[in-house]
């Protein structure tokens, strides 16, 4: 079963590119042999973009439900089964860029870290050295 996968960047392939290639590359040269009667194509999002169609904006979601038609016309014709999927990578980062953010926000105390005293081979290790705080002048 041919896989044709195609990772999305911020602006790589337009919508028209993109239905081109369920059309010319997955069903008419990937699934041309006649034991070949399905293929996927694997759309992968790596950043949140929008698409411009008939001058709309279009998400990935609707881009992708497009090309689903677009794939299951095209098959239907070539009486070839091509299915549309993706694995939305972009949404995914975005989600846990915004839980990091919001984990950041409400962590008010920090632990001050600890020093270790350095190992060295064959000598007593040294304890740490102290930190000195600058001194204040004295009010009088």
């Amino acid at each position: 079963m041919p896989i044709e996968i195609k990772p999305l960047y911020a602006s790589r392939y337009s919508y028209r590119q993109l239905k081109d290639f369920v059309s010319e590359q997955l069903v008419g040269r990937y699934m041309r042999p006649a034991a070949v009667d399905r293929g996927i194509f694997l759309l992968v999002p790596l950043k949140l973009r929008m698409w411009r169609v008939d001058g709309r904006f279009l998400s990935f979601n609707q881009v992708r439900t497009a090309l689903a038609a677009h794939a299951k016309t095209v098959g239907d014709k070539a009486f070839k089964e091509a299915l549309v999927m993706s694995i939305d990578v972009a949404a995914a980062r975005s989600s846990k860029k915004s839980t990091k953010a919001a984990s950041r926000s409400t962590l008010v105390v920090r632990k001050a870290p600890v020093r270790k005293a350095p190992v060295r081979k064959g000598r007593r290790a040294l304890p740490p050295k102290k930190v000195r705080s600058k001194k204040r002048p004295r009010e009088a």
